[in-house]
């Protein structure tokens, strides 16, 4: 197994409600090899920090794990490297780890059998409704569109905007905009990045119901146990 890191700078930097400025990308790229030569390739990536761990972790814990398995008992080699990293690990680096080497195993395996992914996994339809997102938070409201209309002019039916302004009235006003630009019949989905309270939350998620948001992201801290135990 090989395992590439890649920093991927951006043309702007680009900013969203908790995670701080994005100058660049990571890409982790994970090759799979089997004993056959045939090789799958999988990927994660990071919004700029990161990256070095789960490329480690790929490198000193997966490799070992699978080397020499099956590659194509896909599933119980997800549920061992699971448990090889359990100890120091549940979700975070490790599963953007597990993801990139589960990935490149489901390639191999896609083209072994000559097989897209949707078709072995049961599905009926070779295409799917896709809409188009991105970290503009610090946008004005005229780059915002602009970006937007551009999306639409590529035949894309569904637009997310990132939320978490100073203001909840600034948030509204920029979801007010986009729909009036889109129209009533596209998707509308919003990301606040776990910026809000619990109690500012509710009171988003009301008014943006007024503009038909089909999708509120990370409305608030998932982490914050005591309020939705009480709640």
């Amino acid at each position: 197994m090989a395992c590439e890191l890649y920093r991927v700078p951006l043309a702007e930097v680009l900013v969203d409600a908790k995670h701080g400025d994005h100058s660049h990308f990571e890409l982790v790229v994970v090759r799979v090899t089997n004993a056959a030569g045939e090789e799958g390739v999988g990927y994660t990536y990071t919004g700029g920090k990161g990256g070095l761990a789960i490329k480690a972790m790929v490198e000193a814990d997966l490799a070992p794990c699978v080397t020499g398995e099956d590659a194509g008992r896909i599933e119980r080699l997800y549920d061992s490297m699971t448990w090889h990293v359990h100890y120091v690990a549940r979700g975070g680096v490790a599963s953007f780890a597990i993801s990139s080497v589960d990935i490149a195993l489901w390639d191999l395996k896609g083209k072994r059998a000559g097989e897209p992914l949707w078709r072995m996994l049961g599905g009926f339809d070779s295409s799917t409704r896709c809409y188009a997102g991105g970290i503009d938070l610090a946008y004005d409201e005229a780059k915002l569109l602009s970006g937007i209309q551009s999306n639409l002019a590529k035949g894309f039916q569904g637009i997310k905007i990132k939320l978490g302004r100073p203001t909840l009235e600034e948030d509204i006003a920029r979801v007010a905009a986009v729909r009036k630009l889109i129209g009533p019949d596209r998707m509308l989905a919003v990301d606040a990045n776990y910026s809000w309270s619990v109690e500012k939350s509710v009171r988003a998620a009301k008014l943006l119901a007024e503009h038909n948001v089909l999708w509120l992201e990370e409305p608030t801290l998932p982490d914050d146990f005591e309020v939705s135990m009480s709640d």
